[in-house]
């Protein structure tokens, strides 16, 4: 479960920085250089330590699914960080524990106890109470909400993808699985920024500099849950490293000035507590 905990926090830290650097620079520049520092990095890791590689073509065809579907996960992400609060945005977006430790139990045959579904059912309560204002509909307060979609579709596809990702770092070990996964999801990603045309005219030395420091956090957050993936239950690494959201909005409340309402407070408070039920649970 260390492992876990160690991927929330370093997740944590690159969602805060990635909030910051994309209200700046756009999502899709952002995701860009994230993915390719990632790329670049595991690649020069991979040649220098030679692990076995052992991928058959079922493999390779699940990390592209991997890379296309993180590509996609990271720009909703991003996006809804940009426009979002972090403190809104970065726990719906947890919530994609739900997904992977449902895969998990479906096509691993993981069985986590009944406690589990208490676990979910506080979660999914969190994201609902979460994804609301009830204090009233106001023009500020729809243009704080414009996060949640992009949100709730991160949460679904890094459901998928941090799957994917665990179950191949037990088939081909954590280097090889990450270091072929993030190679697809930066060739995505940079698909993506042509196909919509995305100018990367803000992109200035500074942002390059953040951008790459966030690719590093972001790397060393991957590592660690891979590496916990190969060693350790799965279910258990996805619900520990899903409580990355106490550093993003710790980081949004103290540092951005970010007020939710009280019942937003709340359902972050859900959500924190159903994935450490869920984490307690494995």
């Amino acid at each position: 479960m260390i492992w876990g905990l160690a991927a929330a926090v370093l997740w944590g830290v690159a969602d805060f920085s990635a909030a910051l650097l994309s209200r700046r620079l756009r999502a899709i520049p952002v995701v860009v250089i994230v993915q390719g520092v990632g790329a670049v990095g595991l690649g020069l890791l991979w040649f220098l330590v030679r692990p076995p590689f052992v991928a058959d073509a079922t493999e390779i065809g699940l990390l592209v699914v991997n890379g296309v579907v993180a590509a996609a996960a990271y720009v909703a992400l991003y996006e809804g960080l940009g426009i979002g609060p972090v403190a809104l945005v970065s726990p719906i977006a947890a919530s994609y524990a739900l997904v992977s430790i449902g895969l998990s139990m479906l096509l691993l045959g993981e069985r986590l106890g009944p406690a589990l579904g208490l676990g979910a059912a506080i979660t999914l309560a969190g994201v609902v109470l979460a994804s609301s204002d009830v204090r009233g509909v106001h023009l500020r307060d729809v243009e704080r909400a414009r996060g949640v979609p992009y949100a709730l579709a991160a949460a679904v596809l890094f459901g998928v993808a941090t799957f994917i990702l665990g179950r191949s770092s037990r088939e081909l070990g954590w280097l090889t699985a990450i270091a072929i996964g993030r190679g697809f999801t930066f060739l995505a990603s940079a698909t993506i920024a042509r196909w919509r045309r995305t100018p990367f005219d803000r992109v200035d030395r500074r942002g390059f500099a953040v951008a790459l420091g966030l690719g590093v956090v972001d790397l060393l957050g991957i590592a660690a849950y891979a590496w916990g993936s190969e060693v350790a239950l799965l279910s258990l690494v996805i619900a520990a490293s899903a409580t990355f959201p106490l550093v993003s909005v710790a980081g949004g409340i103290l540092v951005l000035g970010e007020r939710p309402a009280r019942s937003q407070f709340l359902g972050v408070g859900l959500v924190v507590a159903g994935l450490v039920a869920l984490g307690l649970a494995s």
